[in-house]
């Protein structure tokens, strides 16, 4: 089962719901979503899954094709067991996320650069990051396409996974810059 914890009460144990992001629209979405989800279902699944019980507080999000999108998950009916992921048809909004949005298309940085994981822009459109499998490249971007050679490379696992890109500027730098400096609280 997943949970989308709020940033500023990080030590909730109740994740936020689906229509305390989209309303009650978004709530009809997910049901809709839902039972799409069970009616492609086989018969072996629907026995081994919680079909009838639908969780609007069950939702999380990944990376897909360089953006972010919802997911959620049929759980199973012994918890040992795998439940059915499936996405959402709703798109993080301002409440989730403030950018997602790449300045470079996915399709220009495949060809110049072939198999990826994944990839982010800066809000300015001035610096790509692209994951590899066991890398992070960082790239300058000019007239909206990524320089050839990479401005610096940052080794990570194969197994790692990107769960959030934070972009800042102005006093927001200098804090940060703090804490990876002098090792100084943020407050």
């Amino acid at each position: 089962m997943y949970q989308i914890i709020p940033v500023d009460n990080i030590n909730s144990e109740i994740g936020i719901e689906i229509n305390d992001i989209f309303g009650e629209e978004g709530k009809e979405k997910y049901s809709i979503d839902f039972s799409e989800a069970v009616d492609n279902l086989d018969d072996e699944e629907k026995n081994e899954l919680n079909i009838n019980n639908v969780n609007y507080s069950n939702i999380t999000m990944e990376r897909s094709n360089g953006k972010w999108v919802l997911i959620s998950q049929i759980t199973p009916k012994i918890n040992e067991n795998k439940g059915k992921d499936f996405k959402l048809s709703l798109f993080p909004n301002k409440k989730l996320i403030n950018y997602n949005y790449l300045n470079v298309s996915l399709k220009s940085l495949k060809s110049e650069l072939g198999y990826f994981k994944d990839a982010f822009t800066s809000p300015e459109g001035k610096i790509a990051l692209i994951q590899f499998e066991d890398y992070i490249a960082i790239y300058k971007i000019e007239n909206g396409t990524i320089i050839a050679s990479p401005l610096e490379i940052i080794d990570i696992n194969e197994d790692a996974e990107i769960i959030m890109a934070e972009w800042c500027s102005s006093s927001y730098v200098d804090q940060w810059e703090k804490v990876f400096i002098d090792g100084e609280e943020v407050k």
